[in-house]
């Protein structure tokens, strides 16, 4: 399996950059495309995040850390359905700059842009109380397991004991994998050098992080097919227990 820095986009570029670090250093022009492009790929799986999880349960001050945020489609989307969060966006430099110029007007003084390598540890968030909300959507799949750990580790020594993690992403299913996830597949590994993941393999990468917290998820096909899972992390369980886990299958979808 390939990982990043280690694909077909390297050979094809002559790199040893993974492709992000690759748009923000030598290309940010096709950074800024691809950014552009997620906007309309990130409709679909904001629309199954807003049906599944309980959003109205998100405390009033809570500050919601869009990591690897993009051009902030995601906070923009939750700021215009919740009046009373504030956000932060957190990317390169060079999209950071551009988000920042097309957030709508009316958003500006609740989303804030910050340039942020997510590699790198957390600088404290300014007025987040503790109920810091960290949303990794669509990333992790770009990643190795062991990249994922250490995105993981950087949000979990950021997040307050009354915060939480929400990772929006595919899941894949154990069996039966469609021509569209195979595609979507191949397409991961050989940009990215990531991969999508079964449920099962989720939760191993979130053991394999940290075992002081508590797991809940919400999946359509209850962690069969191919579709979108929203699992939420919290802080909370003693340390060198199991894993509480529970789960919810979204319904009205």
């Amino acid at each position: 399996m390939s990982t990043p820095g280690q694909t077909a986009f390297n050979e094809c570029y002559h790199t040893n950059l993974d492709f992000y670090k690759y748009c923000a250093i030598v290309d940010p022009v096709k950074g800024l495309r691809f950014s552009h492009a997620m906007i309309q790929v990130a409709e679909a799986s904001l629309r199954f995040f807003e049906a599944s999880y309980p959003l109205k349960q998100l405390p009033a001050s809570s500050i919601i850390v869009d990591v690897a945020g993009g051009l902030g489609q995601t906070a923009i989307y939750l700021a215009e359905r919740l009046s009373k969060h504030r956000f932060v966006v957190f990317d390169y430099a060079s999209v950071i700059q551009e988000g920042r110029a097309q957030c709508p007007v009316h958003l500006q003084s609740r989303v804030r842009y910050e340039a942020h390598d997510m590699f790198q540890s957390y600088q404290e968030l300014e007025g987040g109380d503790g109920d810091q909300v960290f949303i990794l959507k669509q990333v992790l799949h770009d990643w190795s397991d062991k990249d994922c750990v250490q995105i993981l580790s950087k949000v979990l020594e950021a997040l307050g004991q009354s915060g939480r993690i929400l990772i929006i992403d595919s899941v894949k299913p154990i069996e039966q994998v469609s021509l569209s996830t195979a595609m979507s597949e191949l397409m991961v590994m050989s940009m990215f050098g990531g991969f999508h993941r079964t449920y099962a393999q989720y939760e191993r990468l979130i053991r394999a992080t940290a075992c002081n917290v508590s797991l809940r998820s919400w999946c359509v096909n209850a962690g069969q097919h191919d579709d979108m899972l929203v699992i939420e992390i919290k802080p909370g369980v003693v340390a060198g227990s199991r894993m509480s886990t529970s789960y919810t299958r979204a319904k009205g979808l």
